[in-house]
């Protein structure tokens, strides 16, 4: 294993912001859709947009691991088409969701304005609707999880991340 006292500092300015999406943006995101989606009404949000959510699984833009954590929510009621959850199945919460289905159900169930760019490019630096918020979160997730450098110069590590911070704190 490699110590940090092995990595250049390109590696560390990679690290970090890899951390910074990886973990603290989660948290951050999960908050506000906790806000949005309070948790006590959570399984009646899902059951009054089963609808919509199950398109959103039939489209792929939520996958079935995503899909299984939504139907895990206690409370939720789904169509008897849909096959039983296994017994023993684990009960979830959005403590449980994912960045990127965190963003999408706040997205597609939300009411959120969509931002100037859309949701699939990296917001003007001046748009500050919260969906350019999560834009920003979304566009940098996704750009970390198809990285084939793992290294990050300080100029680009600097700039990235005053743009995810800004989006963190809006």
């Amino acid at each position: 294993m490699t110590s940090t006292s092995q990595l250049s500092e390109e590696e560390i300015n990679f690290t970090r912001f890899f951390l910074l999406n990886f973990k603290v943006s989660p948290d951050i995101a999960r908050r506000f859709f906790d806000g949005v989606f309070p948790p006590a009404h959570l399984p009646q949000t899902i059951n009054n947009r089963i609808n919509d959510i199950i398109k959103l699984k039939k489209s792929k833009i939520i996958n079935t691991v995503q899909f299984e954590i939504l139907r895990s929510v206690p409370g939720t009621v789904w169509p008897p088409y849909l096959p039983p959850m296994p017994v023993g199945t684990k009960s979830t919460s959005s403590k449980d969701f994912d960045l990127t289905l965190v963003i999408c159900l706040l997205r597609n169930l939300g009411g959120l304005a969509t931002p100037i760019n859309g949701w699939d490019k990296l917001p003007h630096p001046n748009d500050t609707v919260p969906g350019a918020d999560l834009a920003t979160l979304k566009w940098y997730r996704n750009d970390l999880a198809h990285a084939t450098v793992t290294c990050m110069v300080s100029n680009e590590f600097t700039d990235k991340w005053t743009q995810v911070e800004k989006a963190l704190t809006s």
